[in-house]
Order: structure tokens, then C-alpha cells, then sequence
């Protein structure tokens, strides 16, 4: 009922045709996003074992048709993708920029039959012909062997 409300004071106010030039999307997006609330872990947000939580959103967001993925910062608290004072590049930092240079727009469905600690994502390459496939171990404590297959309707 609200969202309603909503739309008729934007066509009460004129700003729908206004709005509609700027083709705005409505697809989702991921705002804020931190790996803990209140500016981070300390001692953790900012550290290696961070990059594996921001890959894996990266990769969930993008596989449920998110198009938008904003962190929470780029300076400031514990989990900015820069460090405070130095202004050196996080661990994050890295990931977001082979995610960026790696992964294109097209999201490919991506299966396995494995354990859930094992996260599997692939897209497009970016800017060359191919497939960019991301494979994220979450457990500490579990190697896995995998094998990469074309899909063919072919099912364990």
C-alpha cells in the first residue's frame, strides 16, 4: 500500500516522466554492505580470510540477478576496501578489482553436487571469449578435488 501511495505522489508531483528519462532500473541492489555491522570486525573485516565473504556475496548477489553491489566504504571503520591511515589497499580491495577485471555481465548457471562449504561461480570473461570460473573453499578444515565438465544435460 505504501509503495502505491508512492508512486501516485511521484505522478502527483510530475516526476514520473522525469524519472522514466533516466531508464532507472528496477533491479535490485545490494547497499551498505559490510561483512559485520558497526563498522566492521576489528582484526578480521579488513584482513585475507574477509575476501573470501566479499567474493562470495560478489558471486550469491550476482547469481540472484543483482546488478549493483555497494560496499560500505572505501575509507573509514574496519572494513573499508582502503586502509585508514595509509591508505594501502585491503585484501578486499584486490578482490573487487579482479572481480571487476574477470567477471563480464553475463552470469552462467553454475552447479555442483558437492559440500556447501565449496562456492562455485562463473560468468562470462570480461573481455575476451571464455568462461571465468570461481571456486571459493569456505571451509578451513576441507580440501576438495574438482573437475570441471561442459554441461550437457549430463546428471550424476
Amino acid at each position: 500500500m505504501r509503495s502505491m501511495q508512492h508512486v501516485s505522489n511521484l505522478s502527483r508531483l510530475g516526476l514520473v516522466p522525469r524519472l522514466a528519462a533516466f531508464h532507472l532500473s528496477r533491479n535490485p541492489w545490494v547497499g551498505e554492505a559490510g561483512g559485520a555491522y558497526n563498522s566492521g570486525g576489528k582484526d578480521v573485516s579488513h584482513t585475507f580470510v574477509n575476501g573470501f565473504w566479499y567474493l562470495d556475496q560478489l558471486g550469491m548477489t550476482a547469481s540472484y540477478s543483482h546488478k549493483v553491489f555497494c560496499r560500505q566504504a572505501l575509507i573509514g571503520g574496519n572494513y573499508a576496501l582502503l586502509n585508514t591511515t595509509s591508505f594501502i589497499p585491503n585484501p578486499d580491495y584486490y578482490g573487487a578489482l579482479l572481480w571487476h577485471r574477470l567477471m563480464g555481465n553475463s552470469v552462467l548457471s553454475t552447479v555442483h553436487y558437492g559440500s556447501p562449504f565449496l562456492r562455485a561461480y562463473s560468468h562470462c570473461s570480461k573481455k575476451k571469449p571464455g568462461i571465468t570460473l570461481l571456486l571459493i573453499n569456505m571451509s578451513n578444515s576441507t580440501t576438495f578435488d574438482v573437475d570441471v565438465l561442459p554441461e550437457f544435460n549430463l546428471h550424476p
